[in-house]
């Protein structure tokens, strides 16, 4: 409600207002059955306030919000409506820009599930973006959801994917984060530069040249975006285009996906 407070006590602070000299009872009470109105008036209109609020209408009213900006309720319970309601207002005001994409689903999200979630947008030549979340799982009719919204609040002309799970993390499909090594190493070094360090993790374990003779699992403490290092030096030299491997994963790799145990469900983009 911003900065609007609903007065709870007309008569208290009226009387509070009145000189000590005429605080007689005849007095205090003409003061008290007139704020007695003024109070009526008030829980009135807060009443009415409230329930034309999008973050407080319940039921009906909140039906009479969703058709003012264009959404249906769809048999949704009042809670997944009103996300609907607050990202449809956003669509509507929506000048196409990622701001206003990513906000949109932040909203449909809503802040309950938010902290668990990461919204990455992925732009691609010359006019196209993929959308992905991840850290939440989201069912199919929650994806089509999902992706009407980023269509809508997308720019005309613009192409767009929505990527998301429907599992979680820990039985989702993964591969290890990797990258090449740029440069050659000898023996004894104590840092590695490679491609991109981008989805490495600030520090971890690595393994470079996994499966291969002279492997090696390091335990790295600084990266910068193409450098890994502040691990002891190696025992092995490295050749240019040997893989840097980050292995470690909340989820699993290749294998029957329909039996979690051997193998990580697949996500989805549409």
């Amino acid at each position: 409600m911003g900065d609007v407070a609903h007065e709870l006590d007309h008569a208290g602070k009226m009387l509070a207002r009145l000189a000590e000299e005429f605080r007689k009872p005849r007095i205090s009470a003409i003061l008290t059955g007139e704020a007695a109105q003024y109070q009526a008036i008030e829980d009135a209109f807060w009443q009415l306030l409230v329930e034309r609020g999008v973050d407080t209408a319940i039921d009906n009213a909140l039906d009479v919000l969703g058709r003012i900006v264009g959404e249906p309720r769809q048999g949704a319970i009042d809670a997944d409506y009103r996300l609907r309601v607050r990202a449809r207002i956003r669509v509507n005001r929506s000048d196409g820009t990622i701001e206003d994409i990513i906000e949109v689903v932040r909203l449909l999200i809503g802040s309950a599930l938010l902290p668990s979630a990461t919204i990455k947008l992925t732009e691609y030549y010359p006019a196209a973006f993929v959308l992905r979340i991840t850290g939440l799982v989201i069912s199919a009719t929650q994806a089509l959801i999902y992706s009407s919204f980023i269509r809508q609040a997308r720019g005309a002309g613009i192409g767009s994917g929505f990527g998301w799970q429907e599992t979680a993390d820990a039985d989702a499909f993964v591969t290890a984060t990797s990258s090449p090594l740029t440069a050659a190493t000898l023996a004894g070094v104590t840092s590695f530069t490679v491609a991109d360090t981008t989805d490495f993790p600030a520090a971890g374990t690595l393994v470079i040249d996994d499966g291969l003779a002279g492997a090696e699992t390091l335990v790295y403490t600084t990266k910068t975006p193409t450098t890994l290092s502040g691990f002891p030096a190696t025992a092995n030299p490295h050749s240019i285009g040997a893989m840097v491997t980050y292995p470690a994963s909340v989820g699993k790799g290749w294998g029957d996906t329909a039996n979690l145990a051997t193998g990580g469900a697949l996500v989805g983009i549409i």
